[in-house]
């Protein structure tokens, strides 16, 4: 392993991260990081003094004795939201700066690098936890209006791994990190379910660059325990490679799909719910259900052209056997299907299905089903994404048995990611959401509407 030095932006200096798999970017991993702060800042071209630091009171509180550096201007966030209000917040404090120091995760680092977008001042991050996947993307998940959006913002000019920081994160936010990093196999999926089926754009590299690495990761996990910093190295590698895949890609398309639409779906839904409960564990929780649809999608029998008219997805609780159409629960459906094995999230798939692709926004009936799961604010949002996906649906070409075989090699099969997340003893129930099964059940049905991206939910729901 190896730097290789290069120039960019007039005299500062950038490095690349070598290994035999892959190249990473702008990013530097090693121990003792964040006691050399204000070096790495210098080195960057940037002085401490004129520097803003960002982060919340939860992350200094476990940090700061890596830091003994003072820092003049000083940002520390209470619980914050990616929303506008905190977005402002940063944007304040900035005045008279020329970098932004970020020290965090998910909400910190997309704070930082949309303000960054923003207001046209670079930034660093030092990784505070393994725990997600944006660090080098290049989109920003912003809460604008109550309704959660990607949005375009800009590169770190340096990520920061601390393998000092990262081994003593809270043990749950690794975990997220695993959560987060195992949808690679249903967004591979799903992504070119849609470039298949709808001719939509596809780009491979993203999946080949991180497959070898992810592979590693699955045969092997077994061998590796949560703290332990070789295992640890190489979760935030494959963070990190996800990241650029998405960049690269010139959108979340590589590692947001079916999973993070039911993900957004609850977040919209159960705003203070889910703002107790870290984006990786979500994912690790919807993983499966995408998951678990993509094998319906690989044994059963599937639609050859478009319905007006929804086939719904028929699952059993553990009180009854139920049917959802777009979130209409209706009962008393005896000798329908017979149901299949339960699963530890409440929802219980039927061994046989008919799938459909979705229904159209006719006279009002579903927009008025959104307008009461979600209020009408979101639901006007999510009613604008479902309409421009409503056009590409007009192309939509035929499921055959061939393009089956072939979707079928980059399946992850759910007994194994229940496996994997088993041994890292990472919950997986809709409980361990704060939900009821019912009301994940209703996420999920609502979730094709959030966002303007074809997955195998639009086949059951």
């Amino acid at each position: 392993m190896k730097f290789d030095s290069r120039r960019s932006r007039g005299n500062i200096k950038t490095k690349t991260y070598l290994t035999r798999n892959f190249m990473l970017e702008n990013v530097k991993i090693s121990h003792g990081l964040a006691r050399r702060a204000s070096w790495l800042i210098s080195d960057l071209g940037f002085v401490l003094q004129k520097a803003l630091f960002v982060t919340d009171e939860t992350i200094w509180r476990n940090c700061r004795n890596f830091f003994p550096q003072k820092f003049d201007n000083f940002l520390l966030l209470k619980k914050p939201k990616a929303d506008e209000k905190n977005l402002k917040k940063i944007s304040v404090a900035l005045k008279n700066c020329d970098l932004i120091v970020g020290l965090g995760s998910g909400t910190i680092n997309d704070l930082c690098k949309f303000t960054s977008s923003q207001k046209n001042v670079p930034y660093v991050i030092f990784a505070s936890a393994s725990s997600m996947n944006g660090y080098l993307s290049k989109n920003a998940s912003i809460t604008i209006s109550g309704h959660k959006k990607t949005l375009p913002a800009t590169l770190p000019l340096k990520v920061f791994c601390d393998l000092e920081i990262l081994s003593q994160a809270p043990i749950e936010l690794t975990k997220a990190g695993i959560g987060d990093s195992l949808c690679f196999y249903s967004c591979w999926f799903d992504w070119y379910l849609s470039h298949k089926i709808l001719g939509t754009k596809f780009d491979k590299k993203p999946f080949t660059i991180l497959q070898p690495k992810m592979e590693f990761f699955v045969k092997n996990y077994k061998k590796f325990v949560l703290r332990d910093e070789k295992f640890l190295k190489i979760l935030i590698e494959i963070l990190l490679l996800s990241g650029q895949g998405m960049t690269r890609a010139g959108g979340s398309y590589p590692a947001s799909q079916s999973e993070h639409m039911i993900a957004h779906s609850i977040e919209m839904k159960y705003p203070k719910k889910s703002a107790k409960i870290l984006h990786g564990q979500i994912i690790a929780v919807t993983s499966l259900m995408s998951a678990r649809l993509q094998e319906k999608i690989l044994k059963g029998p599937v639609a050859n052209q478009l319905s007006e008219k929804s086939e719904p997805l028929i699952y059993k609780d553990s009180s009854s056997l139920k049917m959802v159409r777009n979130g209409d629960l209706r009962q008393n459906l005896k000798g329908v299907c017979e149901a299949g094995p339960r699963h530890e999230d409440g929802v219980t798939l039927c061994e046989q299905q008919i799938l459909n692709l979705s229904p159209r926004l006719h006279d009002g009936v579903q927009l008025k089903k959104l307008e009461t799961f979600f209020g009408k604010k979101i639901a006007a949002e999510c009613k604008k994404e479902y309409e421009q996906k409503l056009k590409n649906l007009t192309s939509a070409k035929k499921m055959n048995t061939a393009f089956q075989e072939e979707i079928k090699k980059i399946h992850c099969d759910e007994k194994k990611l229940k496996a994997i997340f088993s041994h890292f003893k990472i919950k997986i129930s809709a409980k361990s959401l704060g939900l009821s099964g019912k009301e994940y059940q209703d996420c999920i049905a609502y979730a094709k509407f959030t966002r303007n991206r074809f997955t195998c939910l639009d086949y059951f729901y």
